[in-house]
């Protein structure tokens, strides 16, 4: 897309004076947008400043003719890959005389041209940290940063800043508020920025049992899961629900209580090796595009033929060549399918037609099919309630 340039300056703008605005428009809320255009403009010794407006982003900038341009088509060619920024504008703009470049509070805007940012799968730098003994959010179930991690399940309105997520009730540590202060860390303003000491934890819930810690709630989740049980786990997106997937008796479960007696399962896989599909080659045949498919960043539920020796309950897809398989994408999907074993607690909701998944919304888990849960403690006393038969509905975590 071309865009012309609209100088309304008077005279000539001299080169060590030059300033422009850009106005970029299509998925730049939640992707780290913002501070890669604060590290680009330090990187081309720019002043001036960025930050949202009506769901776009706008930029000013000062500095040579020449960094300028190069900044400029930097904006769309060098984007986060998370991005799909749109070129909406650029024009010359009066010097405003900055002495550095800033990250503005969201402006107020009449017309707002929302992009609701997606969850986005965990990345491998925070996947690394997830399995670093040294790493300070090392087994932490809500790790992410700019590239990562939940976005549309945490948002409460546009522009996608911290206070406008259910994020904002916890206050960041001063390790946290470094991270998120600082230009050069990949947590530079991370809206759902969180660790172990200030953000939320796992609860777990079962008939008698209430466990408001991370590292118990999981290991309860575990145990049930490994006697054959049903857990419904809030997690990225909606709740799902879960059972050993290589378990004949735990599918048959599932499948009575949801009153699905054939209809085709989805399997969540263990990462495994270094392309995380060390474990799915077992289970299903996968073509080089398969494999692409399966790890990009959408996370899709991939319908591929099965293996013959598959290691998986013949219940969860009966009569069929195929199998519906996903790899995890949040940190808690990890730390299940990893501390499992073997096929790991992998049932996901029915497969509908070409293999779209649907979700499962409360009143379904209500139904008599899950009483034991895991997520954190507000998600789950909105659950409960839904459990417990009463009409009340209470707001996102």
């Amino acid at each position: 897309m071309s865009v012309a340039v609209q100088d309304g300056s008077q005279g000539a703008i001299s080169v060590s004076k030059a300033a422009r605005r850009w106005r970029m428009g299509g998925r730049v809320q939640g992707v780290g947008f913002r501070p890669f255009v604060y590290r680009l403009a330090h990187f081309h010794e720019l002043t001036g400043w960025v930050r949202n407006c009506g769901g776009e982003v706008e930029i000013h900038a000062e500095g040579s003719s020449e960094q300028l341009r190069l900044f400029g088509e930097a904006l769309v060619s060098r984007a986060p890959p998370a991005a799909a920024a749109r070129l909406l504008e650029v024009r010359a703009a009066p010097n405003e005389h900055h002495d550095g470049f800033r990250i503005l509070s969201s402006a107020q805007s009449e017309v707002l041209h929302v992009h609701v940012p997606v969850d986005l799968f965990t990345c491998d730098e925070c996947l690394a940290e997830l399995s670093d003994p040294k790493a300070r959010r090392y087994r932490y179930p809500f790790i992410n940063c700019t590239q990562c991690g939940p976005r549309y399940t945490l948002i409460r309105a546009m522009p996608y800043d911290r206070r406008n997520t259910t994020l904002d009730r916890f206050t960041l540590c001063a390790e946290c508020a470094a991270e998120y202060t600082d230009p050069l860390d990949r947590r530079f303003h991370a809206q759902p920025l969180a660790c172990a000491a200030c953000g939320p934890a796992l609860s777990w819930h079962s008939p008698g049992s209430w466990i408001e810690d991370s590292t118990a709630a999981l290991a309860a989740a575990l145990a049930t899961l490994r006697d054959g049980l049903i857990v419904a786990m809030r997690g990225v997106g909606g709740y799902h629900l879960l059972c050993d997937a290589s378990n004949e008796s735990a599918v048959a479960q599932l499948r009575a209580r949801k009153r699905r007696p054939a209809k085709p399962l989805a399997v969540m896989l263990p990462w495994r090796g270094d392309d995380g599909l060390d474990y799915a080659r077992t289970v299903v045949r996968l073509s080089a595009s398969e494999a692409a498919a399966m790890r990009s960043s959408e996370r899709p539920i991939l319908l591929a033929a099965r293996n013959a020796d598959a290691p998986l309950a013949h219940s969860v897809a009966p009569g069929m060549s195929e199998f519906g398989v996903m790899l995890p994408y949040s940190p808690l999907h990890h730390l299940l399918l990893a501390d499992f074993g073997g096929a790991g607690p992998g049932i996901f909701r029915a497969l509908e037609k070409r293999g779209i998944l649907v979700r499962e919304r409360s009143r379904d888990i209500g139904a008599g099919v899950a009483r034991i849960t895991i997520g954190t403690e507000k998600e789950l006393k909105q659950l409960l309630t839904v459990l417990d038969g009463e009409a009340r509905r209470g707001g996102h975590a």
